[in-house]
């Protein structure tokens, strides 16, 4: 008689640590850009949020939906207003990119589109979104230097041309969480001291709010088909 054939066991998930920045140190070339980095809120150092951030339902949905589609990372770019006044970022509509991170022949036409897109439609850039498909929503010291590089871009000369921005990580498929809804993260990242301008910036959870669209926008209709 033929001996029964055994599967062979499932591997375990490689479960991905989250690193404390307190422990990264200076920059070094042997340091894994995918590390991932815990996030600070800004209740732990006493210190108030340096402004509001609130998520309009469709943009929401945008970027789960995008998310969603593929165990593949995705990216793309988040606009609204900046409200200098009551001190809050408000993003209201996310872009997708329709292209391959490794796509360098692509990524700037369809990022040229999303320009216009935001335009037309008399919006900021506010922030960029990407996902982390089966791991935890926190940022790698890759995303750290891509946000840090962003708000540095979006400066301005001067406090009348500042618009702040975010980075929003959204985890659809995390193996460690039997939850069924995606984790999704938004973050800003602190500059380094000047004392120390070798280290990694800072990255720092910020609280958001969700605001209830009246209805699913001609907008996200169209990115999400």
């Amino acid at each position: 008689m033929e001996k029964e054939k055994l599967a062979p066991p499932t591997p375990a998930p490689v479960l991905r640590v989250i690193v404390k920045h307190a422990v990264i140190g200076n920059r070094a070339p042997h340091h894994d850009l995918n590390t991932l980095v815990e996030c600070t809120p800004f209740s732990s150092l006493g210190k108030i949020q340096p402004f509001l951030v609130s998520m309009a339902t469709n943009a929401v949905l945008v970027m789960d939906f995008h998310s969603h589609l593929t165990t593949s990372e995705v990216v793309g770019y988040l606009a609204g207003h900046w409200d200098v006044n009551a001190h809050n970022l408000a993003i209201t509509h996310a872009f997708p990119c329709r292209s391959r991170l490794a796509d360098r022949e692509l990524a700037p036409l369809v990022e040229a589109d999303i320009y216009r897109a935001i335009d037309q439609r008399h919006l900021t850039l506010v922030g960029w979104y990407h996902s982390h498909p089966t791991t935890n929503a926190t940022p790698t010291l890759r995303d750290i230097d891509a946000q840090l590089d962003y708000e540095i871009r979006m400066k301005g000369n001067s406090d009348a041309s500042y618009t702040p921005c975010v980075g929003v990580i959204c985890s659809p498929y995390n193996k460690e969480t039997q939850s069924m809804e995606s984790s999704i993260v938004s973050y800003w990242v602190m500059p380094p001291p000047e004392t120390k301008p070798h280290e990694y910036g800072k990255p720092m959870l910020m609280s958001y709010s969700v605001v209830q669209d009246q209805f699913l926008s001609q907008d996200a209709l169209n990115e999400m088909n």
